[in-house]
Order: C-alpha cells, then structure tokens, then sequence
C-alpha cells in the first residue's frame, strides 16, 4: 500500500522529536559509500552554486556592455540623422540654385533678342549698348561667383560623402562586435542550460529514492498493523466482539484450494462473540491499512463472500489507523462493511446487523 503525505509528515515528526535517530535511520537506509556520497553531493552542490552566481555575474556584465552599446548605436544613429537633415538642406540650396540659373539663362535669352533687335539700330542706341554690355559685365560677374559657390558645394558634398564613409565603416565594426557578443551570450546560455539539465536529472533521482522510501515505509507500516491486530484482535475490534481469536481457514472442511489460498491473504480471520443479537458466534474478515482506500473494501467484500460459501453469519471489516476520506466511508456504508480507525468507530453497528440477519 502507498503511503500518503501524512506518512511522510510523521516520519519528519519523530525525527523531529527524536534526533538521535537521524543517523541511525539513514544508514539503515543507505548503505556507507552513499553516506560518503551524500557529502560530495553536497560540496559538488556548493560548486554549482558558486558558478551560478560567476554566471551570473558574468551575465550582469554583459546587459552593462550591451546597454552602453545600445547608447552608442542610438547616438550614432542621431549624427546620422542629423547628418541626413544636412544633406536635405543642401539638396534644397542645390535646387533653389539651379532655380536661379534657369531664371538667368532665361533673362541671358531675352538679353540677346534684345541686343539682336538693338544691333539694328546701333546708331542710335549706342549708350543703350553700353548700358548693356555693363549689365553683362555684371551678369558675367555673378555667374563666376555662381561657378565658385557651385565648385565649394561640390567639395562639401565629397567631404560629406567621405565622412558617410566612415561611418558606415564604424557601424560594420559596431555590428561585428555585437556578433561576437551575441555568440557569448548564446555560449552562456547554453552552459546555463546543461546546469539546469544536470540539475534535472538530480531531482529524478531523488524522487524516485523518495518513492522507494515511501513504498518501502507503506510495507513496513501494514506490516507491523496486521501483527498487531493478529496479536491483539480483541483491541482492534472490541467494540463489537469479545473472546476474540484468530481463526484458520484450513479448518474448513472441504474447502476448495482457491478460496482456501485467497483467505489465506485476509489481513486477518477472527472468530468471536458478538456483543449484540443475543451473544452469537461470528467470523470477521479483516482488512487493515494506515489509511484505508476504496480497494481495501473491495478486497474485504470478495474474501467475505468467499467464506460465506462455507461459514456464517460473516463480517467484512477494515481497520484504518488514520481517518480515511470522506469517499471512502460512502463507500463503506454503501457496501455495509464496518469500518473502524484508531480514533474512532466510523461505521459499525448498521453492517453488523445487516451482514447477520443476511445469515439468517
């Protein structure tokens, strides 16, 4: 039988209690190279613990980097911002001066059919020529001063071009190291990765020494429960017997060999008086359990049946040191079997009467 939480919690007590028995109940448990073993867990433990902690540390120093690395890309890419705000401005001033241009080659075509008109009547307009020729002194003035503005825009534009350059050779080297860190930080992770595996598989085997251990506490528990109530039905189920004793189904006569052999498996056979309906003979069929499940009753009604085939009146009864659940006692008052714990008689006297007048 599967031993339950409350198992376990009154183990932890009387460890509490008793903490003398720590050392003797684990090296009955364990063997001494286990006990040794036990101690390197618990340094191998601490190791990891302490890489932990190195990882991370090493994982702090890392988001540092990456953020003062995500400052200076956020910086760059204002300057680079503000450097394609620039180049705006200049395409803009670029524009306005072609837009000049073109007015000037437009006011350069009406000169000239003007100076053509006027070459008809040179004579007389002489000092208008001269007026012109001044005017295209000056036009031809302005126009090399364009020329030179135009030659100075060009070299800002190279340098400019240059310096974009530049900068896009800084960010391949900013995106080259961002790599490098990216990989670490996977590396980094991978690492975490097999630590939490390791730890894993550690809790695995863990919990299946647990199992083992509740499994073995479970079969150490019914065990010594039947030896009592064996030893000592009359305390078990004196609440409705008295002159109890055990009883042997190799006693029955004609007995078939597997009714005799499933018998044999009852908890325990008892034979007694009945403290109710006028002091008859009984037999009880016995079920016990630290905590009692619905496969106890079921197991006690079969055994009790089988024994009805060649005695009666029988009682199925199933002894639970600790109080079961709820669903439990429904199912014992459904099947009418008495149901009995340490504590308390949770359900007796209606089976009793049930199970007797069912012999009659």
């Amino acid at each position: 039988m599967p031993i339950t939480v409350e198992d376990i919690s009154e183990l932890i007590r009387l460890l509490r209690e008793h903490p003398e028995w720590k050392e003797r109940l684990r090296r009955e448990l364990f063997p001494e190279d286990l006990v040794i073993n036990s101690e390197i867990f618990l340094e191998v433990t601490a190791e990891i613990r302490s890489i932990l902690r190195r990882l991370t540390e090493i994982q702090e120093k890392t988001e540092q980097r990456l953020n003062a690395l995500a400052e200076a890309q956020e910086k760059t890419e204002q300057r680079l911002n503000a450097l394609a705000t620039r180049v705006e401005e200049l395409a803009k001033a670029q524009e306005k001066t072609e837009q000049r241009l073109n007015a000037l080659a437009e006011a350069q075509e009406k000169t000239e059919q003007r100076l053509n008109a006027l070459a008809m009547r040179v004579e007389e307009l002489a000092k208008a020529q001269e007026k012109t020729e001044q005017r295209l002194n000056a036009l031809a003035m302005r126009v090399e001063e364009l020329a030179k503005a135009q030659e100075k825009t060009e070299q800002r534009l190279n340098a400019l071009a240059m310096r974009v350059e530049e900068l896009a050779k800084a960010q391949e080297k900013t995106e080259q190291r961002l790599n490098a860190l990216t990989q670490r930080v996977e590396e980094l992770a991978e690492a975490q990765k097999k630590t939490e595996q390791t730890l894993h598989e550690f809790m695995e085997i863990t919990n299946k020494r647990l199992l083992i251990l509740e499994r073995d506490m479970g079969e150490l528990k019914k065990s010594n429960l039947e030896s009592r109530i064996k030893l000592f039905p009359g305390s078990y189920l004196g609440v409705f017997l008295k002159k109890a004793k055990l009883f042997d189904p190799s006693d029955i006569a004609g007995i078939l060999n597997e009714d005799h052999e499933e018998l044999t498996r009852a908890d325990a056979l008892v034979e007694g008086i009945t403290k109710y309906n006028q002091g008859k003979k009984i037999l009880v069929v016995v079920e016990s359990s630290w905590r009692a499940h619905a496969h106890d009753i079921e197991r006690v009604l079969n055994r009790t049946k089988i024994l009805l085939k060649y005695c009666k009146p029988v009682i199925p009864v199933v002894y639970s040191e600790q109080n079961p659940d709820e669903t439990v006692v429904k199912k014992a008052e459904e099947s009418k079997v008495v149901l009995l714990t340490k504590s308390k008689s949770l359900y007796w006297k209606d089976p009793i009467i049930y199970w007797e007048n069912l012999s009659n």
